[in-house]
């Protein structure tokens, strides 16, 4: 069975270098390769999507997307004949990016890709869509095979496709990567905080971090300003890879614990940090939000504690007390770590994204 994957970017990086990385952004890539599959990496930049345009078409490109979140260069840089023909000469497509997932499902809908897609979708719409684009969704995703990494977000989008089955895979973290196995570089007790995705708080998070609280340090490439002294800004991306991931697992492995403030959404956003972050024994501080992906397996004050997303004294109060409570940072530290080993790690979720593409296979056959 041959498997073709359609990445963002960051990945073949990774492979060129050869350092060590985590696996589970690569949604199962070295699994399925181990177990005989032929598996076959792409990237944007090697289909030519990331090429720039004219102004005009970058104009026309922007309002494609806000019609129907639909890229027209995307669409113009894969309807040629060696993408069409790369595309084509796989038994599945498996993709993770939502602008490039919508892109190959409309390909797909008008007939110029002929194989099977698997979309993994995370925030696709938004809470609440108009009419009109439900209708688009509906008709540009009818025969996409859509995979959800979050309960919730699988419901919501449920009952938007009438009738369609949506798969859902638990995203799990590579535990022999994100380990507690790292060096003690840092003679300071701080805080991380750590995201790049737009559903992170980062203003309520500054806004409720008090003077007389651990240092924070805040890695992203959004922008981000503040003049408190306890708080430092590290400029980091995965994509473009800023920090490298050990400079990150030592990031996470030396922090006191790990916040991760959001704004509502449906997206499981958050989701990848928290499982690294409990990897690696650290207690952790999230929103609750609609898009949290399992309900009953993440349990405030259990295995995390929950704040309300936006509010700036819930988060506060919360840090507040964790900071004065080693029974309670020890008791969110090991369940924390026992749940990842037994429900989102790498392995399962690899095991998981086999048999989904074998149920898909089987059905085009």
């Amino acid at each position: 069975m041959s498997i073709q994957y359609i990445f963002k970017s960051g990945r073949i990086n990774r492979l060129v270098k050869k350092n060590k990385f985590p696996k589970e952004f690569f949604y199962g890539y070295f699994y399925l390769y181990k177990r005989g599959f032929n598996v076959d990496l792409k990237e944007e930049d090697q289909i030519g999507i990331t090429r720039k345009n004219s102004l005009f078409f970058r104009i026309l490109d922007k309002l494609s997307i806000l019609l129907c979140d639909v890229s027209l260069r995307q669409i113009f840089c894969l309807l040629n004949n060696h993408n069409l023909k790369l595309l084509n000469k796989s038994e599945i497509l498996i993709v993770t990016t939502n602008s490039l997932g919508l892109t190959l499902s409309l390909l797909q809908r008008l007939g110029f890709i002929k194989k099977p897609i698997m979309f993994f979708v995370m925030g696709l719409i938004p809470l609440k869509p108009s009419f009109v684009k439900k209708r688009i969704y509906r008709f540009i995703l009818k025969n996409i095979d859509l995979v959800c990494i979050s309960k919730n977000e699988k419901r919501f989008l449920e009952n938007i496709f009438h009738n369609k089955f949506i798969s859902y895979i638990p995203f799990g973290v590579d535990r022999e990567f994100w380990s507690t196995n790292s060096k003690k570089i840092f003679n300071e007790n701080y805080v991380l905080a750590i995201g790049n995705d737009y559903s992170r708080d980062w203003k309520t998070l500054i806004e409720a971090w008090e003077s007389d609280f651990p240092n924070l340090k805040l890695v992203t490439s959004l922008p981000v300003h503040t003049e408190k002294k306890n708080v430092t800004v590290i400029k980091g991306n995965w994509g473009r890879a800023f920090l490298s991931d050990e400079e990150i697992k030592v990031l996470y492995s030396n922090a006191l614990y790990v916040v991760i403030p959001l704004k509502e959404t449906i997206q499981p956003s958050g989701q990848s940090c928290c499982l690294q972050a409990m990897a690696c024994g650290k207690p952790v501080i999230m929103s609750k939000i609609k898009g949290v992906w399992d309900e009953n397996l993440l349990r405030d004050r259990s295995n995390l504690l929950f704040v309300k997303p936006g509010s700036v004294m819930s988060l506060r109060n919360t840090v507040k007390e964790i900071n004065n409570n080693k029974e309670l940072q020890n008791k969110l530290s090991n369940n924390g770590k026992q749940l990842v080993d037994q429900f989102y790690n790498d392995e399962l979720m690899s095991k998981h994204i086999e048999s989904t593409i074998k149920g898909i296979i089987g059905e085009t056959i």
